[in-house]
């Protein structure tokens, strides 16, 4: 029987996944994707067995059930018989739209307003971009057979279907998560801010389309009820919530501040939030109510401005007071999005020669992917939001946001290690650590991670870090694992024990800008690299002491490494890291049935 390699492409990725403004966006589009290639890939197990997969690999057929842990990338290859491969490739077409169709009706049942469901799901319908290819394998074998399929497909992807709109076309409001399709939603026409967001959830003039709706309202983890989605302030003010300490007087605390946001002021019960990690003193509300920034919204449906601006002025003194009690600062307003590709997996995929070989690729892929949620939120206390195959794609906290970007390459290399290319390298991880405030837009969020990625990539096996400071440019820096990482730790290590004055980085910036350092020749690049090592021996640590001699030591070095500038730029950014190098008497664990409640944590206090 001749066999034929056929490979499954499924979209859109990149702009769909994009299209967010809201963390559940983000958490439930990249979900999304992950389980329509996974219907396509149980299509093609239902036909001709899962033993056909390639891509993704798994002997057991309960991993391709809806809802099931396995995250699945948005290509599908498998080895099936010739004179079937069309037959199974529109199977897995159908089997795409059918679960989107699905999970579109599943989400809709949870919009309490009435909206257009009609044009909704024709906008859904029209949604995923399946496209296919397929070779057959010929005496040369497997991996000739995969290369042709691929090359089949990539010219299939270059050509774009132009299909009518259809019937779901209008001059209604466009989307406001990506401006692609009309909206289904009503027109306020003066409705209450408040019921509007009950009944759709969208705030303000938001609108949503068929596609942002099913976004905005779809569940997934069915299985253990658990919505295990952080917002942009929860993890930035985790750092913070880890400094509360648990104790008696934290909780009575909490208590009071929950008291007077919940009776005093009538704040509703969604603006404090459920998180998924719960706080022995904070309970699981959600880490916004710490940042005195986003008190405006809470009480923008109050139509009396007098009442309104007392309101929040009311809720901030309770926030300060609670600060003052617990004994910690307000919290560092920002927070990291991790974006992690594998790099060489190209070349890896190339040295299979044959589908065993290529399965077993697959299979250390998915350890990996299997491995990263509890590095991600059990060992550093962030949020995954997407792992498959070599992508990973999680918000971290600062404080551990490094030790999680080297946990994963580390634990990459060493599920991929044994996968050595013709050129003797092995795939290694790349990735790319956004930092932004946590009021910014997500969707530049997810851009300013996709650059940092972009940027490790080019060097490979590497990290890089873009911050975004409000009021300031973006810095980025960043280099090879193992060089980078250990120079930038020693900076931060620095800088946490106030062993260098805060100006120096600045004033190295203005050296390397003033002498035009990148277009310098190499001898006047050393005349400048000996002006900073001047300029450094003349500054005073945190207490007004000279610098040492082993801080010196240590910035030598560092400048033995790179240019002025890029160390001025790394100083930048260390000194910002150096702010929650703190120790964290309070970690914000797991779920676990042992975990405190926002009641429980409640009538703790009450019975205080």
């Amino acid at each position: 029987m001749t066999e034929a390699v056929v490979i499954m492409a499924i979209g859109p990725v990149q702009g769909f996944i994009a299209a967010a403004r809201r963390s559940r966006d983000l958490w439930y589009g990249s979900w999304l994707l992950s389980e329509l290639s996974k219907a396509a890939a149980q299509a093609v197990a239902a036909r001709v067995g899962v033993g056909a997969l390639i891509f993704p690999a798994t002997d057991n057929e309960k991993d391709l059930q809806p809802d099931s842990s396995l995250n699945v990338a948005n290509k599908v290859v498998a080895l099936v018989p010739a004179a079937q491969a069309a037959e199974i490739a529109e199977a897995a077409r159908a089997a795409v739209a059918t679960r989107v169709k699905q999970l579109a009706e599943e989400a809709f049942g949870h919009v309490k307003g009435r909206f257009d469901r009609d044009i909704a799901l024709k906008q859904v319908a029209d949604l995923p971009e399946v496209v296919w290819a397929t070779a057959e394998v010929a005496a040369d074998g497997y991996a000739a057979a995969r290369d042709r399929a691929e090359r089949a497909l990539a010219a299939r992807k270059s050509l774009r279907d132009f299909a009518p709109v259809g019937e779901w076309g209008s001059v209604r409001p466009k989307s406001s998560l990506d401006g692609l399709r009309e909206s289904v939603l009503p027109e306020p026409k003066g409705e209450d801010a408040a019921k509007r967001y009950e009944k759709y959830g969208v705030r303000g003039g938001e609108q949503l389309c068929g596609v942002g709706l099913m976004k905005r309202h779809g569940q997934r983890g069915r299985g253990d009820q658990a919505d295990r989605v952080c917002s942009t302030s929860h993890v930035a003010a985790l750092p913070t919530l880890e400094q509360i300490p648990d104790n008696e007087d934290a909780r009575r605390a909490a208590s009071e501040f929950f008291r007077v946001l919940r009776e005093e002021l009538g704040l509703p019960a969604e603006v404090f939030g459920k998180t998924p990690f719960p706080h022995p003193v904070f309970g699981d509300r959600d880490g916004r109510l710490l940042f005195e920034s986003r008190y405006g919204e809470f009480f923008e449906d109050e139509p009396d401005r007098a009442e309104r601006r007392r309101k929040q002025e009311t809720a901030v003194r309770a926030l300060k007071r609670f600060l003052r009690e617990a004994g910690v600062k307000a919290p560092y307003p920002y927070y990291g999005l991790l974006l992690a590709d594998g790099d060489r997996m190209g070349a890896a995929i190339d040295d299979c020669k044959t589908p065993e070989a290529h399965r077993k690729l697959s299979r250390a892929l998915a350890d990996f992917a299997g491995n990263t949620r509890r590095i991600v939120e059990d060992d550093h206390r962030g949020s995954l939001i997407y792992a498959g195959g070599d992508d990973v794609l999680a918000y971290v906290p600062l404080h551990t946001a490094l030790a999680c970007a080297k946990a994963l390459a580390d634990a990459f290399r060493q599920k991929l290690g044994g996968f050595q290319t013709a050129d003797g390298q092995a795939p290694t991880l790349s990735v790319g650590l956004a930092v932004s405030h946590h009021l910014d837009p997500l969707e530049d969020a997810i851009l300013r991670a996709r650059r940092a990625e972009g940027r490790a990539k080019q060097t490979r096996n590497a990290l890089a870090i873009a911050f975004d400071k409000r009021g300031g440019v973006e810095t980025v820096v960043g280099g090879e694992w193992g060089k980078f990482d250990a120079r930038f730790d020693q900076l931060i290590a620095l800088y946490a024990a106030g062993a260098l004055a805060h100006g120096a980085a600045y004033e190295l910036r203005r050296l390397a800008r003033q002498l035009d350092e990148r277009n310098a020749d190499a001898e006047f690049r050393t005349a400048i690299r000996l002006e900073a090592l001047r300029i450094l021996q003349r500054k005073r640590d945190r207490r007004g002491a000279p610098v040492s001699v082993e801080t010196l030591q240590t910035l030598a070095a560092a400048l033995e490494q790179q240019s002025v500038g890029a160390l001025a730029d790394e100083l930048v950014l260390a000194r910002e890291f150096a702010r929650l190098r703190k120790p964290s008497p309070t970690p914000v664990a797991s779920p676990s049935a042992d975990e405190p409640t926002s009641e429980q944590v409640t009538m703790r206090g009450t019975e205080l």
